[in-house]
């Protein structure tokens, strides 16, 4: 599901927390080399998330926050913050052709490009977190 994250709600915010995990501490985002993604631009999303992003007049774009149980894919709609947070066991990534990685959950789809050597290094640390995370 799709949160509106502009404001701050504990009720949102602890609902994330509950599918992806808490915020890594501030030693374990120094251990991990940081847990966020730079800026990704978004080549094609699925109908909902399509529908969001639609009213943007600028690039699309969007960041993804490792957490411990999961991902946090975020991006902007004019004035406004989406979540949407994936836990590892519904996650899928998968490497398209021309620099371009698709993740999936259930019906949500974001196509993002990698042409840049940290995107793909980033994606890289996402699937072995998420190998790590599954077999705990």
């Amino acid at each position: 599901m799709v949160w509106n994250t502009s404001h701050s709600d504990l009720k949102i915010e602890r609902q994330i927390s509950a599918l992806v995990g808490e915020s890594f501490s501030l030693l374990k985002r120094f251990e991990m080399r940081g847990i966020g993604s730079p800026k990704l631009e978004i080549l094609q999303a699925s109908t909902e998330l399509h529908t969001i992003l639609a009213v943007n007049q600028d690039r699309l774009r969007c960041s993804i926050e490792l957490r411990p149980k999961g991902v946090i894919i975020h991006f902007k709609s004019r004035l406004d913050t989406y979540a949407l947070p994936i836990p590892y066991h519904k996650l899928s990534i998968y490497k398209g052709e021309s620099n371009s990685y698709s993740l999936f959950m259930d019906h949500y789809k974001l196509k993002i490009k990698a042409d840049d050597p940290k995107v793909k290094a980033f994606i890289h640390k996402v699937l072995n977190a998420k190998v790590l995370a599954l077999e705990n």
